[in-house]
């Protein structure tokens, strides 16, 4: 590595390593974008049957904002400088961007911003897919590109995502010089953790290609071993890139196929120590300045019944798989104090119940809104003890 480290590139070459980096990232977007989070093969033969340059694309533009930064503040930048452009400048917010900025907000910085209250999608995919600017601005250097990777991934994410981002900078760094993909994979490895599940992963995947098993066979496998039920989870994507990499022979259609892949968690089960099924009311009482409408954001596990001021906003009767978002409404708060009263009902071994409010600026879904981090309010359980019904 410190030879080709110390290996020189013409200004000629390296433009056109950029360019077909950036480009090719540009097309795996348009291609990949209108698949995204589906959980079967599409039957398809090439990318271009799906290919829409139309769709933003976080992938790309939050690298832009990066390359901004670089250019205004050379390498002589914080993770809190990350931050605070991000905040000024991009405009994400969905699920663990939204996670991040909440942090922010609250006065949590990076590296904490990323892990803090965000266990569902700290190790989602939204950073390494962001790594191609520190292989590009350091050729040949994985070192640095791999330590800005980290300064970068640990805004919104924490354990594996940010050694994948480390991963593939320390690889696309070192593709100005190196060509095979084994020994790109080596280096990329030398900035994981050899007990994390990333690397598990990855040498597992390896094997398989070895043994000669096919890519749907290795793909199987990763979806067996490392399936997550967040589509966008590191491990399973990251999977599914080493495959494409093993496999694709630098052909975009020789391989071409998709394979699937806390908002403020109250903690009841923890805090109360009542066994078998139970009914818990929960209120609270929000202060909002203005007249305001936004988005009650809710992740359960169970049935649950909410009202906002008296009236029934949200009921479902549900017994499912809890995530940050299952359910959401649209809402009012007033000016002024507002009550919100939950009925939340546990009626398998464990409950989670999450609840968040977003802003509502736009006619875009709770997805595209900021959450509030300004607001007062306090919970508590109705009784104390649970009431049971």
């Amino acid at each position: 590595m410190q030879q080709a480290a110390k290996a020189r590139i013409s200004w000629r070459d390296y433009l056109d390593k950029v360019w077909g980096g950036w480009f090719g990232k540009c097309l795996g977007g348009a291609a990949g974008a209108p698949l995204e989070g589906w959980k079967r093969i599409p039957d398809i033969s090439s990318f271009e049957e799906v290919f829409d340059p139309k769709i933003p694309n976080d992938d790309l533009d939050i690298q832009l904002l990066w390359l901004e930064l670089l250019e205004t503040k050379g390498l002589n930048f914080s993770g809190e400088d990350m931050a605070r452009y991000w905040d000024e400048k991009c405009h994400y917010m969905y699920s663990e961007y939204g996670y991040f900025m909440k942090n922010y907000k609250r006065g949590i910085y990076p590296p904490l911003s990323g892990s803090f209250n965000n266990s569902f999608f700290k190790e989602g995919m939204g950073c390494p897919i962001r790594s191609e600017i520190w292989g590009m601005i350091f050729p040949g250097d994985p070192e640095n590109a791999a330590r800005f990777a980290e300064l970068d991934g640990s805004l919104d994410h924490a354990g594996d995502s940010v050694w994948a981002e480390k991963f593939l900078a320390a690889i696309e760094s070192m593709a100005f010089f190196v060509s095979d993909i084994d020994r790109l994979i080596d280096i990329g490895l030398e900035y994981v953790p050899a007990g994390s599940r990333f690397y598990e992963m990855a040498t597992m995947v390896r094997e398989m290609h070895r043994s000669g098993k096919s890519w749907r066979e290795t793909a199987d496998e990763v979806c067996r071993r490392f399936g997550h039920h967040d589509f966008t989870n590191s491990i399973q994507n990251m999977g599914f890139i080493l495959i494409a990499l093993l496999n694709g022979r630098a052909d975009a259609n020789s391989f071409c196929g998709v394979v699937s892949a806390y908002e403020d968690l109250i903690p009841l089960d923890q805090l109360n120590g009542i066994q078998g099924q139970v009914c818990y009311y929960l209120e609270s009482i929000v202060h909002f300045k203005e007249d305001s409408p936004a988005w009650l954001v809710i992740g359960n596990n169970d049935g649950f019944r909410l009202y906002l001021n008296k009236k029934k906003v949200i009921e479902r009767d549900e017994i499912r798989l809890w995530t940050p978002y299952n359910n959401s409404a649209l809402v009012r708060f007033k000016k002024g104090a507002n009550h919100i009263v939950i009925k939340l009902l546990r009626r398998t071994e464990n409950l989670k119940f999450s609840i968040g409010i977003r802003q509502s600026l736009s006619a875009a879904g709770y997805h595209g809104q900021r959450w509030y981090t300004d607001l007062v309010y306090t919970i508590s359980d109705k009784d104390n003890t649970g009431r049971k019904e």
